[in-house]
């Protein structure tokens, strides 16, 4: 009964875990594809509003330019150059010259009349001068015939800015203009009218061109798609001009921000551009609501897929479930049973509370099995690496020993006896120091004066042909160094670094004691090291970081007294809080600087 209920636990909590990832995958890739069909509708929907734009920009422009080519066709017409000059020369400065000469007026005002009918993107076409004498045909904005009606301020205005932009004509967005209480926003084409006749051109009036911006609000929406609105907006004061929105009037002063958020349309695709030569600017939107409609039907056809999916995916869970807890429950009940590893210790495997628990209590006693088996293999390990140790500490070069002994015959020889007592006495300190065999690390100051009488015996054989200084900083007292650690870097200076090199050698040995670490650096004025060589250390240090047993071992051997002995001992030591550095430069020096962590 409890192997039975176990086993239904453990289906259960499998085909839970499986069930709950399965839905949560289905899940994400859900959202994916609502994500990356937003996206994909984004980018449509944006791409379309930019043709939209481009096309009203493109119907703008074609409207303004239509305008600007009957202002140079009236501004070159010889009935009109010709009536203006009349008019220039024979004027009434006083009076509006077409109130007074009606035929004049009634001949200029039939003929403006024509243009108006050819060009139905023309709302009014006004002649004058700078002095006031006007007639316009098109839309009424004043009753012309009173003269106060004629803004002068607005002609010397237009005279200024040709003067300073020298150019053929002028574009206007403008609600005052040449006649006064215009309340209608306008795109007007202004151009000079000059006699041409004369050696000299003179300005003898202007030709003003004009649409009214409900008109090509009105062009611009018969031109386009019913689901599009747009704002065109002064690009100066950012006020709205026009829309596809009816009764605009009353909103001619909003902001276009301002505007499109009173009438929900700030969460539209909106797409923006400019008519910099005009003035204006255009902003289009399209709803979102068709793309939402279309997501929740998607939700909801999902859903219902998700949910037979899921129906489906059970039962196969169920029967994949099954058929992997039975396996499972045999292999259980078979290592249900206690294990004794020694006399003293039994493990019994039954604690678990499941079949993967009890499976992982099995595995749990089978690693302590192993962990002692392996501490037993890194025991004799290191057995074999401190005899190593043992046997490094007892060699010394025996070319050293005769050298030394050939210099107490020599001086024994000049009968200097203080001096043979001083040889003997580092000579029998060197020696007693590398044949004391222990595995017990060494005080810093002792493994320093080693170095010291090894150095006291190289001068007093190369004598003036080396220089030794020697440096401590810090207090050295109470630190513990591996034994034989420094002065087989100086031994390997003297061999490969100095005797290749004419004398004077100079050899600087620094002790500096800083932060819990110390550190020896031993410099000398050698041959150097190629960055080859050096580059084959550090890969050497980076492998033994790694815990490479075989190398370490290579390194370990009797006779060995390399950079690499050196760096393996170090590392045995102190791990990664072992300093070592070289830096060297080919026929001028070498630095090696040595340490650890002593607390």
């Amino acid at each position: 009964m409890n192997i039975l209920y176990k086993k239904n636990s453990f289906s259960i909590k499998i085909l839970i875990s499986n069930m709950i990832f399965i839905a949560t995958l289905i899940g994400i890739l859900f959202f994916v594809f609502i994500g990356y069909y937003v996206h994909e509708q984004d980018e449509k929907m944006q791409q379309q509003l930019k043709v939209t734009l481009q096309d009203m920009k493109n119907n703008t422009e074609n409207s303004i330019a239509m305008l600007e080519t009957a202002a140079l066709q009236l501004s070159t017409n010889p009935y009109i150059v010709d009536t203006m000059d009349d008019i220039y020369n024979h004027g009434n400065k006083k009076e509006n010259y077409f109130d007074n000469h009606l035929i004049v007026s009634s001949k200029v005002y039939s003929f403006l009349w024509s243009y108006i009918l050819e060009q139905d993107n023309i709302s009014r076409i006004s002649i004058y001068n700078n002095f006031g004498d006007s007639i316009y045909t098109g839309e009424a904005l004043a009753e012309y015939e009173n003269t106060s009606y004629i803004d002068l301020d607005y002609i010397d205005k237009i005279k200024k800015e040709f003067i300073k932009t020298r150019h053929y004509d002028l574009i206007l967005n403008k609600i005052n203009g040449v006649y006064k209480n215009n309340t209608l926003r306008t795109l007007a084409v202004v151009r000079q009218i000059k006699n041409e006749y004369l050696t000299y051109e003179k300005n003898i009036g202007y030709v003003e061109i004009e649409i009214v911006i409900n008109q090509l609000e009105y062009k611009l929406k018969n031109s386009m798609n019913k689901e599009y609105t747009f704002i065109i907006y002064d690009l100066e004061n950012e006020q709205v001009l026009g829309s596809s929105y009816p009764n605009l009037t009353e909103n001619t002063q909003q902001n276009y921000i301002t505007f499109a958020k009173n009438h929900g349309l700030l969460n539209y695709y909106t797409s923006k551009d400019s008519l910099d030569k005009y003035g204006i600017g255009i902003i289009i939107f399209h709803s979102k609501d068709d793309q939402t409609r279309f997501i929740l039907r998607i939700i909801l056809l999902m859903l219902i897929m998700y949910a037979g999916l899921f129906v489906l995916v059970t039962g196969i869970q169920i029967k994949i479930t099954s058929d992997l807890t039975k396996p499972l429950i045999q292999l259980c009940e078979s290592v249900k049973y206690e294990t004794s590893f020694t006399n003293e210790t039994k493990l019994v495997l039954n604690q678990g509370e499941n079949e993967i628990g009890i499976l992982s209590d099995a595995f749990d006693a089978m690693l302590l099995r192993l962990e002692k088996t392996m501490q037993n293999v890194v025991d004799a390990k290191t057995g074999e690496v401190k005899a190593q140790l043992f046997a490094l500490q007892a060699q010394m070069n025996p070319h050293f020993i005769h050298n030394t002994i050939a210099i107490i015959q020599s001086y024994a020889l000049d009968e200097d006896y203080d001096t043979i007592l001083k040889i003997s006495e580092s000579l029998s300190d060197l020696i007693r120091y590398s044949s004391e065999f222990t595995d017990e690390k060494v005080p810093l100051i002792d493994e320093l004066k080693h170095v010291e009488n090894y150095m006291d015996l190289v001068k007093l054989r190369y004598e003036e042909g080396i220089n030794f200084k020697f440096e401590i900083e810090g207090k050295i007292e109470n630190i513990f160094v591996p034994r034989f650690i420094v002065q087989p870097i100086l031994e390997n200076s003297l061999e490969h670094g100095l005797k290749s090199k004419h004398f004077p050698w100079e050899i600087r040995v620094s002790c500096f004691i800083k932060n819990d670490y110390w550190k020896v650096e031993i410099k000398d004025n050698g041959i150097g090291m190629s960055q080859d060589a050096i580059k084959r250390i550090y890969l050497y240090v980076d492998n033994m970081k790694k815990e490479d047993n075989k190398i370490i071992n290579e390194n370990l051997k009797i006779g060995g007294l390399s950079m690499k002995n050196i760096v393996t001992r170090l590392f045995l030591e102190y791990k990664c809080n072992m300093i070592f550095k070289i830096d060297s430069a080919q026929n001028s020096y070498t630095i090696i600087t040595i340490g650890g962590k002593f607390k």
